[in-house]
């Protein structure tokens, strides 16, 4: 379904999110397939993880006069962008803060009996949740030197209603003031949470 060798071709920015597109339906119409996805088995870890937070980030920073090729591995970042002659210009290391433990258990749970726990609150409340988390996350990241890197500060969220939109953004206007107080060793830091199209650098 998924391979590894796929998974570190460099695409252009559209590219990159049309390989993810089109990967989720044939992932979804195959239950084997669906739940190694949802635990985030073998290479669906990295799938995950990474690969999929970093196609709508590359698609919301970069236009497509770059590629962005994904690195699995210990090496201090998460990908690399070439320019149009080939040239390596800048290398990307995602941050994408949850409750692992949580999500697992719940991936089990609809894997196993078709449905998982529901909460309710108002808009926002799924980012702000996991506020502690994400402010840990950051300071984590802050005291690391990634100064050949760009830092990518990625927030999941389920889709939202358009018209709640202007609550969204309050949740993550303050959660960016809260990461505002740390000084990240890297050359340029994103905060960005592609359900709600917010993308914002908090230092240069």
């Amino acid at each position: 379904m998924i391979t590894t060798e796929e998974l570190r071709v460099a695409r252009t920015p559209s590219e990159l999110r049309t390989f993810v597109d089109s990967k989720y339906p044939l992932i979804m119409a195959c239950e084997d397939e669906r739940f190694k996805a949802r635990e985030e088995r073998g290479i669906y870890r990295w799938y995950r993880d990474e690969i999929m937070p970093l196609a709508d980030f590359s698609y919301a920073l970069f236009d497509d006069d770059v590629k962005v090729k994904p690195i699995n591995g210990n090496q201090g970042y998460d990908a690399e962008v070439y320019d149009t002659k080939g040239r390596l210009i800048n290398r990307i290391e995602l941050c994408v803060p949850h409750d692992g433990n949580y999500d697992f258990k719940q991936a089990k749970k609809l894997n196993s009996k078709r449905y998982g726990d529901t909460w309710c609150g108002s808009p926002g409340y799924e980012i702000g949740k996991l506020s502690d988390v994400i402010v840990k996350s950051a300071r984590n990241k802050s005291q690391k030197d990634y100064s050949d890197c760009m830092l990518a500060i990625v927030i999941k969220c389920p889709p939202i209603c358009e018209e709640f939109r202007h609550e969204y953004l309050d949740v993550l206007n303050k959660l960016h003031e809260k990461l505002s107080q740390f000084i990240y060793k890297c050359n340029g830091v994103y905060l960005f949470c592609n359900s709600v199209g917010y993308l914002k650098k908090l230092q240069s």
